[in-house]
């Protein structure tokens, strides 16, 4: 683990962050959060006498307290100025900067500067976020989201606000200098007049000049609008932030609070405490106010390292760089001789803001799907949002058209499945698999009373739905969607539920029957629950439950001819599950071992799958018979275990137990030998975990009160222009969650649009090209427009896709059979393919276009056990436990297979009993390979399982080396030699690779394709007098090779001094014809006038190339049957190749124009058997008698013969010519 203590820990869960993020991702009612530290504040300073609300509404004669909430963050900076009296210089240094940049954001000068200072207090931050110290540098992913940013706000240039903002610092760091000095005297005045006890004056003040965004700006009617309101709603008379509404109600209150603060001030003991404590931190800003000014005029030095000068100037540095490599600019066109292919460059939604204070409790945790692209998890699952664990283990799979798979799922946030009856309802459980456990088989839905309801679905989160109407009048019951999961639920007749997910798959609950009164449902303030009753996918297959244990738990799970029974224990808990066949149970297929608590609940702590191998669970206790249902390790199905450590959501102080673990975070994570040690520190103030490995690399992670990441920053690494740079990635959202922008690390962009039902419309790549994307009212996808503007179409019959259509019109049907299952695929050629299946829906044969069928069988496990071919030759599979342990190929010989019960393979054995092993490490890597001769690779691998070195059974080694973002950085080889990998600093992307002398400099477009390669050696030049002068490229060496693809990715253009090639694609995607300049001459010399030689292409329907004319125009014409195999060649018009081929499409025979003919055979696993070549007459007749069924040396007397041994190595080669 990274050398950090809890003690370490809590401190840096309390270090003062600012965060940036999208504006549209800002939560108005998380607004008044800052005001919370200040809050918090006032009280610890006034033993709970003084809080914000108070100040405010006695101090109106400090008319600067009056815009408190206008000005929180900048108060937060003063709080931490004043309370870290032992930071170090540096520290108090960015303290400084942090208020100097808040004071920008809501000073009201110069006026025409509105929307840009308000731009600049994100931007600045964000600056200051990244350069840390000096020794830090920008990364291009900052300069593209603040060019988004400032385009949002100002539909400006970068480059002209950085120059502006520098222009006019002084005049703007001189008015936030005097609003720093009156905000920190102001605020020590009020102390000190609280403190003493000296009602304030409660007349109406002057007019204070309005600390707030200057109303030309489009922000006042958003975040800005909604903290005036928070304002006027604590300040109880403060209008706009910045007076009290006069009144005599409001002057009332004022009083009131005056004397109320009067009394306690000057006549109680606990009064006097905080008195004198209150005084004590109005020194402290007294000496605060002092420095104020100079400390903030002070940033306007550029030439002091961390100023906010200094900040815009690496800024304008490092935009002239992004500039200067040409980022940043529109997308060009990529045109060929029919279509031209469009970038799009759209206006950016990037706008961001900053702040300091976020809910920090009850997050919630995303939908893992919506949130998969961000990593937002440990590998074994802990939620980098939450610290919630949730892992999966599958006990069984049984096939069918809708297959039955039994997962397991833990959840420690599911505290609502914490025991076998539901207590607040007085009902036993349908189902329970122990505490903190659920199946796609044991959701459910609790109805509270108030008839809001909760489902917890397979995954174990909780999703929560509003009181639905009940069906009426003939009318339907009331439904209400979830448009972030995609859920939608509706109340039926007779106590039914139906929660759909999205039109994919269909839940359908029924009330618990205690609930149930002749009939109807009895509901109507009741704390209920509704099981799952049944499940349909969109193609109509269903999946029924029933419920026939005497406590109404689960009994029955039922899919087609599928059905497997529960038996329950004595506390209402699943012990075991059955495959059932003709009502008799056949085969055990999980069994469950609990451990009972005094509480009544159970924990799960081991489970049996069905080929009786375990996963064993232990849990963190609380006490000595009590459990908190928190997983503190597991092993696998080999006992290779996985270690938890918990904390309490407030702190390691407090402890755990049942009662509050479901809201704990799980802060470490690590295999039992220490490897994928993986520790995470979540910040108390803002939403932002730490995540630090093993070799003590941080990843910083922040998200939102749902738990979906917005920005990532990874590791810092040193650039090679001895910088730090630490890479990061954004992700913008809609409302519903979906990604609509991605930065990437390197600077470029995806962006995304959807349709109301979140399907994916447009996606603009990262450079510039876009996809289009079509669906119908059921959400199929009905077309494509390629990047080319080429248009793909597809149509449905209900579900199933019955027709394709590509751009060149070329079409391919489908047809069904009654389980939605193709049957019959008909080519662009009129070819028909044919599939059938068993009962369960596996495929056991395939007819091609050819007639040639292909069979598959099947165990009662679904698992293949024979595979026959269209040439009737079979081979067998063999199992043990649920493991693949022999392959039986049609020559008979067999191969030997073993593996562990997690499927890693342990032993090969070939048909000539030769042993290849393997074994693993603790963590179960891979750690050696003995073949045969007993000859052995021993694989080494670092603590964050990364491979750090291949040692071969000589004992040399071959070492890898990696930078903390997990970038290959060198490999030193089995013989010494060297590989060096370089980045560059500013994205991230390989730049260059260095093997021995010779040097590779590559170039990648926005997508990571190679648009550029210059190859060259090293030499050491000697001056006259012989001595090295340095090591240097050689000119005469370099070579460089250039390379262009068209909007949808393929290869159109490569070239280098010699050569410039050409690929002209159709609307398929097909290259119809390629050009081939050749720049030199015969003699190796640059040509003064180059020759262009021209290559044209046809296709069939297909797809498959039929025809090429040369540049000399000659023509080769391939004749193909079926899905294209070749049968004949073609020159010009005369036929030069026939080809026979078997029900296998491999060639058998081949007749040439030049009176050769050509028959192999081949034995029965496949291999060559046998050649043989003789003289024809002509093609297609032969000399004298027919050809003989096998091969001989008639006429030419050449014939070969193979044999192999029956491993399938080649032993001999018989020669009619040679010998053997």
């Amino acid at each position: 683990m990274a050398n950090i203590s809890q003690a370490e820990m809590t401190k840096k869960e309390d270090e003062q962050e600012m965060f940036v993020k999208p504006l549209d991702q800002i939560d108005p009612a998380e607004l008044p959060g800052a005001k919370k530290v200040v809050n918090d504040w006032l009280k610890s300073i006034s033993d709970d006498h003084v809080t914000v609300d108070r100040v405010m509404t006695v101090a109106s004669a400090v008319p600067i307290l009056g815009n408190i909430l206008a000005a929180i963050d900048a108060v937060c900076d003063i709080i931490v100025l004043v309370q870290n009296k032992t930071s170090s210089s540096i520290e108090k240094g960015l303290n400084w900067v942090s208020l100097g940049i808040n004071l920008i954001g809501i000073i009201p000068f110069p006026p025409t500067m509105a929307a840009a200072r308000t731009s600049l207090r994100p931007a600045l931050h964000l600056v200051r976020s990244k350069l840390r110290t000096v020794g830090h540098g920008l990364d291009d992913a900052l300069v593209v989201l603040l060019v988004d940013h400032l385009n949002a706000t100002l539909a400006g240039e970068i480059d002209k606000f950085v120059n502006e903002a520098i222009q006019k610092l002084e005049s703007i760091l001189d008015e936030a200098a005097t609003m720093a000095h009156d905000l920190i005297s102001g605020l020590s005045n009020a102390l000190r007049k609280l403190a003493s006890g000296t009602p304030f004056d409660t007349s109406a003040p002057a007019p204070a000049l309005p600390l707030k965004r200057d109303p030309e700006t489009t922000y006042e009617s958003g975040v800005w609008g909604a903290i005036k309101g928070i304002a006027d709603d604590v300040g109880d008379g403060i209008a706009d932030g910045a007076g009290y509404v006069g009144g005599k109600v409001v002057q009332g209150a004022k009083v009131a609070g005056n004397a109320g603060v009067g009394l306690v001030m000057r006549n109680t003991e606990g009064g006097g405490k905080a008195s004198k404590l209150m005084n004590t931190y109005a020194d402290a800003l007294d000496s605060l106010a002092k420095t104020a000014k100079a400390q903030i005029k002070a940033l306007g030095n550029a030439g002091a390292g961390m100023s906010i000068a200094w900040l815009l100037v690496r800024l304008k540095d490092a935009v002239l760089r992004f500039r200067t490599k040409g980022k940043g600019k529109a997308g060009g066109t990529t045109v060929n001789d029919k279509t031209t292919a469009k970038h799009e460059q759209k206006k950016p939604e990037g706008e961001l803001d900053t702040g300091s204070s976020e809910r920090t409790k009850r997050v919630r945790d995303a939908n893992a799907c919506k949130n998969c692209e961000t990593g937002a998890a440990t590998p074994r699952s802990i939620s980098f949002a939450t610290g919630s664990e949730t892992f999966v283990h599958t006990d069984f799979t049984l096939p069918g058209h809708m297959p039955i798979v039994w997962s397991r799922t833990y959840y420690s946030r599911l505290a609502a499945y914490d025991h076998p009856q539901h207590h607040s309802a007085h009902t036993d459980s349908s189902a329970y698999l122990g505490a903190r456990w659920t199946s796609p088989y044991t959701t459910r839905i609790d109805q509270a009373l108030d008839g809001s309801l909760s489902y917890f679905a397979a995954d174990g989160r909780e999703h929560r739905f509003p009181k639905l109407a009940e069906p009426e009048d003939g009318k339907v019951g009331q439904t209400h969607h979830n448009a972030i999961e995609d859920l939608t639920l509706g109340r039926g007749h007779a106590g039914l539920l139906i929660l759909s997910h999205a039109r994919d798959y269909i839940e359908t609950f029924e009330l618990a029957p205690q609930f149930m009164r002749e009939g109807k449902a009895r509901t109507k303030n009741k704390v209920v629950h509704y099981r799952p009753a049944s499940q349909r996918t969109r193609a109509g297959h269903t999946t029924e439950l029933a419920y026939r244990h005497e406590g109404g738990q689960l009994s029955d799970i039922v899919s087609g001819q599928v059905h497997v029974s529960t038996a329950i224990d004595e506390h209402g808990r699943i012990q075991s599950l059955w495959l059932v066949q003709d009502g008799q149970a056949v085969r055990q297929l999980a069994a469950y071992t609990y451990q009972t608590l005094a509480d009544g609940s159970s924990d799960l702590i081991a489970a049996q799958d069905e080929n009786q191998q375990s996963w064993h669970y232990e849990y963190q206790a609380a006490g000595e018979k009590a459990s908190t249902h928190l997983i503190s390790g597991y092993t696998d199905r080999t006992g290779r275990g996985t270690h938890l450590h918990w904390k309490h959501e407030d702190g390691f102080d407090i402890g755990l137990s049942a009662d509050n673990s479901a809201e704990a975070k799980a802060y470490r994570e690590h295999a039992d030998d220490g490897s994928f040690d993986t520790t995470i520190v979540w910040n108390k103030h803002i939403r932002l975990a730490t995540v630090i490995d093993a070799l003590g690399a941080q990843t910083r992670y922040y998200f939102d009160f749902l738990g979906y990441t917005y920005r990532i920053i990874h590791p810092e690494v040193r650039g090679a222009d001895g910088l730090l740079y630490a890479h990061e990635e954004w992700f913008f959202r809609d409302a519903n969650k979906n990604i609509t922008k991605h930065l990437h690390p390197d600077g470029s962009q995806d962006r995304y649009t959807y349709d109301a039902h979140s399907n994916l419309v447009s996606h603009t790549r990262a450079d510039h090209s876009t996809v289009h994307i079509a669906h119908d009212d059921m959400d199929n996808l009905t077309g494509i427009r390629d990047a080319e503007g080429h248009a793909w179409k597809r149509t449905y019959e209900g579900v199933n896709l019955i027709e394709e259509i590509d751009p060149l019109g070329h079409k391919t049907e489908y047809a069904y059979n009654e389980h939605g299952l193709p049957v019959e695929i008909t080519d662009a050629k009129g070819g028909k393919k044919q599939l059938a299946y068993d009962d369960a829906g596996q495929l056991v044969a395939y007819t091609d276009c050819s007639g040639k069928t292909s069979s598959w069988a099947y165990d009662e496990r679904g698992r293949l056990i024979k595979q026959s071919n269209a040439a009737g030759e079979i081979t067998r599979y063999r199992y043990e436990r649920g493991q693949l342990t022999r392959i039986i190929d049609p020559d008979g010989t067999e191969e030997q297979l073993a593996h562990d019960a997690e499927g890693r393979l342990l032993s090969h054995r070939d048909a000539l009993q030769r042993e290849t092993r393997y074994q693993y490490t603790v963590a179960g890597q891979i750690a050696r390979r003995t073949d045969a001769n007993r000859n052995t690779i021993d694989y080494q691998w670092d603590r964050l399982g990364r491979l750090a070195a291949l040692r071969n059974e000589n004992g040399r080694t071959h070492s890898f080396s990696y930078d903390p973002l997990g970038k290959l950085l060198s490999e030193v080889q089995f013989d010494g030699s060297r590989t060096v990998y370089g980045y560059s600093p500013a994205t991230g992307v390989l730049r260059q690779v260095t093997e021995g002398d010779a040097v590779t400099q590559l170039d990648f477009d926005p997508k990571g394709r190679l648009t550029k390669r210059t190859a060259g050696l090293y030499i050491e030049p000697t001056d006259s007098q012989g001595r090295p002068t340095g090591r240097t490229l050689d000119a005469k060496s370099i070579q460089t090779d250039s390379y262009a693809y068209d909007g949808n990715g393929q290869l159109i253009d490569a070239r280098n001094p010699h050569i410039h090639l050409q690929w002209f694609p159709d609307a398929a995607g097909n290259v119809k014809t390629e050009h081939h300049h050749y720049l030199i001459d015969e003699e190796g010399r640059p040509s003064s006038q180059p020759m262009t030689a021209v290559w044209q292409h046809r296709y069939d329907e297909l797809g498959n190339r039929i025809q090429t004319t040369r540049p000399d125009g000659h023509t080769t014409t391939w004749l193909t049957y079926g899905s294209g195999h070749v049968h004949g060649l073609m020159l010009d018009d005369m036929e030069a190749v026939q080809i026979e081929r078997d029900d296998l499409h491999r060639e058998v025979k081949r007749i040439q124009a030049n009176e050769v003919g050509q028959e192999q055979q081949y034995d029965p696993a496949g291999r060559l058997k046998a050649q043989v070549l003789r003289r024809v007459e002509r093609l297609g007749e032969s000399r004298g008698s027919p050809s003989p069924s096998a091969p001989n040396a008639s006429a030419l007397g050449i014939q070969r013969k193979y044999s192999y041994d029956r491993a399938g190595q080649l032993t001999d080669i018989g020669d009619s010519r040679r010998g053997s």
